[in-house]
C-alpha cells in the first residue's frame, strides 16, 4: 500500500491547515506563521508543521479486498520531485501493519483484579486505548496519598463510551454518561485510599479514546488555552456540543473548526449553563475576532454566515477571571446558492449568441450538471477556462446533439481550459463534479 502525499484527482480537499511550531531551531524559523488555509496562496513556513487529519477525504485507504496478512503502509512526501531539497534521501517512512486475524492491543485491564495499575497520583497521567463489543471493560487503578481532588476526562471518542469512578470495593461513587461521543467527566473530592475508574461502550459501540486524570481543584481541561493548541472539532455541519470550564488557573478555552457547504454555512454558538460570568469570541485564521457573544446571564450567542475553505476559532474566558463551568453548542448549516444552470441539455441555460461572458454557479453531489447553451453565427474560435475551485470540477464541450466535442479533466483545484475553433451552429457547455466533490466556479467564454 503506497500513499502519495501529494495533490491528486479523487482528493475533495487541498487539506486542512492544523499547523503547528514543529522545529524552532532551524535557520528562518518565525513564531508567526505566513500561511494559514486554502487560498490562492499556499505554502509552509520554515520549522512549521501541516497536520492532514484522519477525516479528511484522501487520509484513508479502502482495504475492503485485501486478503489479511502483513504490509507495510508507507508515506512519501514530494514523490515526483517537484521540490528543491538539500537532502532526497528522507522523503519517506514506512510502517508494518496487521490486516485482519488480529485485534489491537488492549492496554487496560477487563476487570477490577487486572485493571492497570497507574500507582500514586500526583500530577496528571494520560492514558489511550479502545472499547468495543468484544472488549466491553477497561480498568485502571490509582492510589491518593493525601486527600484531595481528582479530576477524569475521557475524549477523543468516535462513539458513544461513558465513564465510571469506582472504590476500592467496586461501589460506583461517580458516573458520566453524556449521549454520543461528547467527552465525559468526574470531578470528586477523595480520601486517601485505592480507586478504580473504569471505560466502557454505550450499546456495542466501538472507539477509541483519551483518559487523563489529574489531581487539583481545576478540572482536567479539553480544550486547548492558545490558538495554537485549540482543540480540532473538524467541520461543522451539524451540531456538536462540548463542556468544560474556566477559571483564574485556566483563562483561555480554544476551539478550532472549519464550515461545510460550496457557499459556506450559517454557523450558531451557543455558551449556556455557565457558573460564572464566561464569554465567547469568534475569530479568523489570523486570530483576530470577528464576533463576541451576545447576551447576558447563563446564555450567550453568536450566529453569523462564514465562508468554506477557511479555519476559525472559538474562544471561551471569563471577563472577570472567576471559575465558570459551562456548555459550548456549535451548529452548522451549509447555505445552498441558487442553481442558475440547467440540469440536462433540454433545461440548459440559454446564453444566446456569445462574444465575452463570465459566469458564476456551483456544483456538488446534489447538483451534478450545469448546461449551458450557446450559438455562434460564423466560423471562429472558442476559448472556455473554468477556474475560481476549491475542489475537483471537469468541463465538457459539445454539440447540438449532445456528443462530446472537446473536455478538460484537470485534476484537483486546477483550472480547466479548451480551446477550438467552432463552425456556425448551437452547442453546449457541461460543468460536473468530479466524484463527489462540491465546489464554485467561475465559467469565462470567448469567441473571436
Amino acid at each position: 500500500i503506497r500513499i502519495i502525499d501529494t495533490l491528486r484527482k479523487g482528493a475533495t480537499s487541498v487539506g486542512e491547515i492544523a499547523t503547528s511550531a514543529h522545529f524552532q531551531s532551524l535557520p528562518g524559523f518565525s513564531p508567526n506563521r505566513g500561511y494559514f488555509g486554502c487560498g490562492q496562496v499556499q505554502g509552509i513556513s520554515v520549522g512549521w508543521a501541516d497536520v492532514y487529519r484522519r477525516n479528511l477525504e484522501g487520509q484513508w485507504i479502502d482495504v475492503t479486498a485485501i486478503q489479511a496478512g502483513e504490509y507495510w503502509l508507507e508515506s512519501v512526501a514530494d514523490p515526483t520531485n517537484q521540490i528543491v531539497e538539500s537532502n532526497e534521501n528522507n522523503n519517506a517512512t514506512r510502517i508494518k501493519i496487521r490486516l485482519g486475524g488480529a485485534t489491537a492491543p488492549d492496554n487496560a485491564g477487563n476487570t477490577m483484579a487486572t485493571a492497570h495499575d497507574l500507582g500514586t497520583l500526583t500530577g496528571t497521567q494520560t492514558r489511550q486505548d479502545f472499547v468495543g463489543p468484544t472488549d466491553i471493560n477497561d480498568f485502571y487503578r490509582f492510589s491518593l496519598g493525601t486527600r484531595g481532588d481528582v479530576s477524569i476526562r475521557l475524549d477523543n471518542l468516535q462513539a458513544d463510551a461513558d465513564l465510571e469512578l469506582l472504590s476500592s470495593t467496586g461501589q460506583v461513587l461517580a458516573r458520566s454518561v453524556l449521549s454520543g461521543n461528547q467527552a465525559e467527566s468526574i470531578a470528586r473530592d477523595l480520601n486517601a485510599g485505592t480507586y478504580f475508574v473504569r471505560v466502557y461502550p454505550y450499546n456495542g459501540a466501538s472507539t477509541p479514546y483519551t483518559l487523563t486524570l489529574g489531581r487539583g481543584s481545576v478540572a482536567v481541561d479539553g480544550a486547548g488555552n492558545t490558538l495554537g493548541t485549540a482543540r480540532d472539532i473538524g467541520e461543522v455541519n451539524g451540531s456538536q456540543t462540548f463542556r468544560d470550564l474556566v477559571a483564574a488557573s485556566d483563562t483561555n478555552d480554544y476551539y478550532r473548526f472549519r464550515v461545510t457547504g460550496v457557499e459556506g454555512s450559517l454557523v450558531t454558538v451557543r455558551l449556556n449553563r455557565l457558573s460564572g460570568s464566561a464569554v465567547v469570541q469568534m475569530l479568523n485564521e489570523a486570530g483576530v475576532v470577528i464576533h463576541e457573544s451576545i447576551g447576558s446571564g447563563s446564555t450567550q450567542t453568536i450566529q453569523t454566515e462564514l465562508h468554506t475553505g477557511e479555519a476559525y476559532f472559538l474562544r471561551v474566558y471569563t471577563r472577570q477571571g472567576d471559575t465558570s463551568e459551562y456548555s459550548l453548542t456549535v451548529n452548522g448549516t451549509p447555505m445552498v446558492a441558487p442553481d442558475l444552470a440547467g440540469n440536462n441539455l433540454a433545461t440548459a441555460r440559454d446564453l444566446g449568441a456569445i462574444a465575452s461572458t463570465t459566469l458564476q454557479d456551483s456544483i456538488d453531489s446534489a447538483d451534478t450538471n450545469d448546461y449551458y447553451r450557446f450559438t455562434v453565427n460564423r466560423l471562429g474560435w472558442l476559448s472556455l477556462s473554468l477556474d475560481g475551485l476549491i475542489a475537483d470540477a471537469d468541463v465538457q464541450l459539445l454539440d447540438s446533439r449532445g456528443r462530446v466535442i472537446a473536455s478538460s479533466t484537470n485534476s484537483g483545484t486546477l483550472a480547466e481550459n479548451i480551446a477550438r475553433r467552432l463552425l456556425a451552429g448551437t452547442y453546449y457547455i457541461r460543468v460536473y463534479p468530479y466524484r463527489t466533490a462540491n465546489t464554485s466556479y467561475r465559467l469565462n467564454l470567448s469567441f473571436t
